[in-house]
């Protein structure tokens, strides 16, 4: 009898998950690929990292990780680390001390998760700082997605990729107009509000010109029509003070919200979606077409797979690999995944899933994140999987792109984990092959989702201590250093506020009224 409850259970779960699953789900669960496969595909060929292996524990964490949170909670390589190893020279990383320096990490988060102290610095720290943080890095990863869908930094085109071929400029270019065309949010427009021009439209159409009969004629998503009524500049103006109005470092936009157009931010072609139904899944046809292309452009690759997964090389213990991998990987990678992966994403999991309800929303408190990242790595690095972590650009990627449950992650670690044990290590020559453009148009995509989110930022004051910490880390290409700036910032003017208004207090009233003259 048990077993036949079981069995039920489990098969009303099942049908459950597969009527969610729809196609925005499955787009959205790909929709982090721009990020993962091409450091994938780099330290597969630099540092010698086993595919197989990596597919499938990857995998499982995305599986776990869609269960335990029920949010597209994303699986992103430890990028630093990733980085450093790439590098190469005497600087750089071999395998061993990768996976060593993905250890030490492990280690230090599940510390802070443990004990907590994780979620008290959440607390404690301004959410302006953490918005200029996922701005700088958004900004990051959508010039390299650029970069990387336009140009080729070699060959006789002064840097340009070639204009055709499947690593042409024509498919970076189709790619990223495709993928911003079918992920625009709709635009909304309101008596009194900003007008067309500032959402990216037309602007105000001139009247009593030559010109009108012509303008009449044309579409209105043109311009055309009858001409809008005017709004009052002063409308207007307050209209954009009261943007600025609010209270200072609230949690919710003061601007138009995707939410209020009826609409999410992985809205249908042209951003008018209008719901579930509408969207198109622009990663899932991004990714289906780069596929496509590769074998076309190979067509022998195909055969080049080999069935049966490769058997996992074990990590070694060893002092030298540990301390080598700690001080140039480690540490570098430590205030990233302490504030990318686990505060930041923490807080963007709010923004965006801020109506759940409490006992939902405690599944990705900061100590439950960190835990995650540090029980996931402790057992993968071991198998000599990539160190990962959660990343709050992955997140916004995932949602960008049409995921808005746990069943995203799950499908694609499904995926990836029967991938690695159909093929192995031989995929990496079908990887290889992938088109670069569409994996520079998917990570720009992925880049500005991530840096809007500072539109949750409500006040002039908060988008000040964002900017700085944002351009802080860009200028000194340190994020732990230029979250500190954006820190001392806020601590700056505390102190001197604190300071002006005691010193106030203690006046008299008489210095008081002639100071105010």
């Amino acid at each position: 009898m048990a077993l036949q409850n079981a069995w039920q259970n489990t098969k009303t779960c099942a049908r459950e998950a597969w009527a969610q699953l729809t196609w925005s789900e499955v787009s959205g669960s790909l929709g982090d690929l721009g990020t993962f496969l091409p450091l994938l595909i780099g330290l597969v060929q630099k540092v010698h990292l086993d595919l197989g292996t990596t597919l499938i524990v990857t995998g499982l964490y995305n599986i776990i990780s869609g269960w335990q949170f029920r949010i597209p909670m994303c699986v992103q390589p430890m990028k630093t680390i990733a980085a450093v190893a790439l590098a190469g020279g005497a600087s750089g990383l071999d395998l061993p001390q990768l996976l060593h320096a993905g250890l030490f990490v492990a280690a230090c988060v599940g510390l802070l998760g443990a004990t907590a102290a994780i979620d008290l610095f959440n607390w404690l720290v301004p959410p302006p700082v953490i918005r200029g943080v996922q701005l700088a890095v958004g900004v990051k990863l959508a010039m390299k997605g650029v970069d990387l869908a336009l140009r080729a930094h070699s060959g006789p085109y002064g840097g340009w990729r070639p204009l055709l071929g499947t690593e042409g400029l024509l498919v970076g270019a189709v790619a990223l107009a495709a993928l911003v065309t079918t992920t625009l949010p709709a635009r909304v427009s309101r008596p009194g509000t900003l007008d067309a021009a500032d959402e990216g439209g037309l602007g105000p159409r001139p009247t009593d010109t030559p010109f009108e009969p012509l303008l009449r004629r044309l579409p209105a998503c043109c311009g055309g029509g009858d001409a809008a009524p005017a709004v009052d500049g002063a409308a207007v103006s307050a209209e954009r003070a009261g943007l600025l109005a609010n209270a200072e470092g609230g949690e919710r936009s003061g601007d138009l919200d995707d939410t209020e157009a009826g609409v999410g931010s992985a809205g249908g072609c042209g951003g008018g979606g209008g719901g579930r139904g509408g969207r198109i899944p622009s990663a899932l046809i991004a990714v289906v077409v780069g596929l496509a292309l590769a074998v076309l452009h190979r067509p022998g690759l195909v055969l080049e797979l080999r069935l049966g997964p490769t058997l996992p090389r074990l990590l070694h213990p060893s002092w030298p690999d540990f301390k080598a991998g700690a001080l140039r990987g480690g540490l570098p990678q430590l205030p990233l995944t302490t504030l990318n992966s686990v505060i930041a994403v923490t807080q963007l999991a709010n923004a965006l899933f801020g109506d759940k309800p409490e006992a939902e929303r405690r599944r990705w408190r900061p100590s439950a994140v960190a835990l995650s990242v540090a029980l996931l790595n402790g057992a993968g690095v071991w198998l000599g999987a990539m160190p990962c972590c959660h990343g709050a650009g992955g997140l916004a990627a995932q949602y960008k792109f049409g995921a808005r449950t746990g069943h995203a992650p799950i499908l694609l670690g499904c995926i990836k984990a029967a991938l690695g044990l159909l093929f192995g290590g031989s995929l990496v020559v079908l990887l290889e092959a992938f088109p670069q453009p569409v994996l520079g148009a998917l990570l720009a995509l992925s880049g500005i989702e991530l840096a809007s989110v500072v539109r949750h930022t409500r006040s002039a004051r908060g988008y000040t201590f964002a900017l700085l910490t944002a351009v802080a880390i860009l200028a000194l290409d340190n994020t732990g250093t230029g979250f500190l700036v954006g820190l001392a910032g806020v601590a700056a003017v505390a102190g001197y506020e604190g300071a002006a208004a005691l010193a106030a207090a203690r006046l008299p009233r008489s210095w008081g009224t002639w100071w105010r003259s």
